[in-house]
């Protein structure tokens, strides 16, 4: 039987109770952000027809010590096989790193000090001064947590957001910025009074539902988001195929690059160990995917059953 993760309260506060009133985000945010963590990791993945793989590799004291260290990022519930552990591990960083914009968590050593665990904690009221980081407690949380502010050591933390290659977290700040400023398919005025939207004959909904469809593909360009969209009323069989392509090439982006992000902590902690993955489409398999549709090697039906 595996010991359990030593339970030592960590420093940094999750959440702020006296900021966590839940507001529902705008349709275009919501989708775009939910849909980036969602399918990081391929579905069904327990299945016996699955071709991912994820191996954690040295000694079976690392190779314990590595497992730990992904199931506290799954709020220590042991979750099966390795690749059902990993890929919740992964899933859960990406929710973070949405929520946050960069995923902060408390590296945390147990008992024996060969036990390291991660516990997240807000961005939110955080900064970082000389070689620590300062979490100001709110004043409706204050007494709650029976302390003004937080310092914790900087080589205690173990931040990540998202890769150089789609412009860290700035640049998806900046998207989601401009999403905010686009509430739904319909205006306002269609929105609140449903009935005033059968009483306005003038008025071209379809053009501005074209419109919208418009600014919000060229907002999300550069990450391919499909905005879930699989007509091709406002586009092409070979755009539409394009942005899928395009969507999961910024996705494998973001898996390689966490995959990454963990060995070098692994190796931080002195875990002489490493997580590999196979059987799922690398970054460079689907630019020679979008090279092959393009020079018609791969039919645009067949695209889809590729992944």
């Amino acid at each position: 039987m595996r010991k359990k993760i030593p339970q030592i309260l960590p420093k940094t506060i999750r959440f702020f109770q006296g900021e966590s009133e839940y507001k529902i985000p705008p349709y275009f945010t919501s989708m775009f952000t939910a849909d980036i963590y969602n399918g990081i990791m391929p579905y069904r993945f327990c299945s016996d027809e699955s071709e991912l793989k994820i191996n954690i590799t040295g000694t079976k004291k690392d190779i314990e010590l590595a497992y730990k260290l992904c199931e506290s990022l799954c709020d220590n519930v042991y979750r099966g096989s390795i690749e059902d552990l990993i890929s919740k591990a992964i899933e859960n960083i990406v929710r973070q790193i949405v929520w946050e914009d960069k995923a902060y968590y408390e590296i945390i050593i147990g008992d024996d000090i060969t036990c390291p665990y991660l516990h997240s904690f807000t961005s939110k009221r955080l900064f970082k001064f000389l070689n620590y980081y300062i979490q100001l407690v709110p004043k409706k949380d204050i007494q709650l947590h029976s302390k003004r502010f937080v310092a914790i050591k900087a080589k205690y933390v173990w931040s990540i957001t998202f890769p150089k290659s789609l412009g860290r977290s700035k640049a998806f700040k900046k998207i989601v910025k401009k999403l905010l400023k686009i509430n739904s398919n319909s205006p306002n005025f269609a929105k609140n009074n449903i009935v005033e939207t059968f009483e306005m004959p003038g008025y071209n909904f379809k053009a501005y539902h074209r419109l919208t469809n418009v600014i919000v593909n060229k907002i999300v360009k550069k990450w391919g988001w499909n905005r879930r969209d699989s007509s091709n009323e406002y586009s092409t069989d070979i755009y539409r195929v394009y942005k899928y392509i395009s969507f999961k090439y910024t996705q494998a982006l973001i898996r390689e690059h966490i995959v990454y992000e963990l060995n070098k902590l692994l190796k931080k902690l002195v875990i002489n160990s490493s997580i590999t993955i196979t059987g799922i489409k690398t970054s460079q398999d689907i630019i020679d995917i979008r090279r092959k549709v393009f020079s018609k090697e791969i039919s645009l039906n067949d695209v889809f059953e590729l992944f």
